[in-house]
């Protein structure tokens, strides 16, 4: 994953001074499909996760000939869980950091295309929230990293001054365990979201 992901930051920074006349800066936002959180098999307490129904951030879309292009994302999503019959509840934030590689098909007005790539996640600002033995209180937890893979698809509309692409997208992230306990609560594996780009 690391030699992918210099190769494509490589590639990038070879082509922007050549492509710089289809460089695009725009927004991404969109809603998940699936939760952020698994649940390890136990005997615990039920875990319910809360994430927010939201993701969005900038994004940088860069043409290049064939059909190809390089995107590259930086989404922001709040999350939060709580265990069934605790006054506790866990919440934090995520960045991710998709880099892409773009297959569009020939078309003027609509396109659709095919994107696969990596991805990084920070997870920050874990904490859990609330009372325990009865005296409220914030407890913090490590900052966690891991890293995914992307795939994707949409369909680029151009109208005048903008660009609209809404796409279907599947992360496959590396596990990573956020709270141990009776039963381990996992950063979730398989993520899937819808998103749509708007560029200029």
């Amino acid at each position: 994953m690391k030699i992918l992901m210099k190769l494509l930051l490589f590639v990038l920074l070879a082509v922007v001074p050549v492509f710089s006349q289809s460089l695009h800066f725009g927004i991404k936002g969109g809603v998940p499909f699936t939760d952020a959180f698994d649940i390890a098999v136990g005997s615990g307490p039920n875990v319910t996760s809360e994430t927010q129904p939201f993701t969005v951030g900038p994004m940088v879309d860069l043409e290049l000939p064939f059909g190809l292009g390089i995107e590259f994302n930086a989404l922001y999503k709040r999350f939060e869980y709580s265990r069934a019959g605790l006054s506790v509840n866990s919440e934090g934030s995520s960045w991710e950091f998709p880099l892409l590689l773009k297959l569009r098909s020939p078309g003027i007005l609509i396109r659709p295309y095919a994107a696969a790539g990596v991805s990084f996640n920070r997870l920050a600002g874990l904490a859990r929230v609330g009372e325990v033995a009865g005296i409220p209180g914030v407890t913090a937890s490590d900052t966690k990293l891991r890293t995914g893979f992307v795939l994707g698809g949409g369909i680029e509309f151009r109208v005048p001054f903008v660009r609209i692409s809404p796409e279907i997208r599947y992360t496959r992230w590396r596990s990573e365990t956020i709270e141990n306990g009776l039963s381990a609560v996992l950063a979730g594996q398989n993520q899937a979201e819808f998103l749509v780009g708007f560029t200029f």
